[in-house]
């Protein structure tokens, strides 16, 4: 059972991978997901700030992996598998425990995926700068609590690196490559 775990920054196109995947036959999984889920459970509002606490709450109480674990209750064998919004290094490092595992990170210049936040925000998102963008991104990417959102040590347990820098055309390409890449090593 492959399984191919996608990681990176808000907007460099982490869904689009997925979501091209998918159309190959993976069964798209997203981490972000599960934490909406118990949102609904708990009739929150679906704002990226209580989506971000509510991940981190949830790992604080049920256990650093607990989002992985949850997507993998999800998972059947023989199947391949996209697993989206991968934050945590310990999600990594429950995905990686069973069968084939490959973590890609997903990124683009900070300037364009200001621009793709713009054009596809999010219910509950408010308006911000490309500054207050970038303000809103740091709390993502690294903190003293290793409950929280760990980007930066998600991107450093990266097996492979995807710059979405172009339009979708030149990114898909590169996931082709990356999949012929990884057939021919029988990953």
């Amino acid at each position: 059972m492959l399984k191919i775990g996608i990681t990176g920054t808000n907007g460099a196109g982490k869904t689009t991978f997925a979501k091209y995947l998918a159309g190959k036959g993976f069964v798209k999984l997203s981490l972000s997901d599960v934490i909406r889920n118990e949102a609904e459970t708990r009739g929150m509002e679906l704002s990226r700030r209580n989506l971000q606490d509510l991940g981190n709450e949830m790992r604080k109480t049920l256990g650093l992996d607990v989002l992985a674990r949850r997507a993998m209750e999800k998972m059947a064998s023989g199947k391949r598998y996209v697993i989206d919004s991968i934050r945590n290094p310990e999600e990594i490092r429950a995905l990686a425990e069973a069968d084939e595992f490959v973590m890609v990170r997903v990124e683009a210049p900070v300037e364009v995926r200001y621009a793709r936040f713009l054009a596809q925000k999010a219910p509950g998102e408010e308006l911000r700068s490309l500054e207050d963008f970038k303000r809103s991104e740091a709390r993502e990417l690294a903190s003293r609590d290793i409950a929280n959102q760990q980007l930066e040590e998600c991107a450093a347990m990266a097996d492979f690196v995807l710059v979405n820098d172009s339009d979708r055309k030149f990114f898909f390409k590169k996931i082709d490559e990356l999949l012929a890449g990884l057939a021919q090593n029988r990953i």
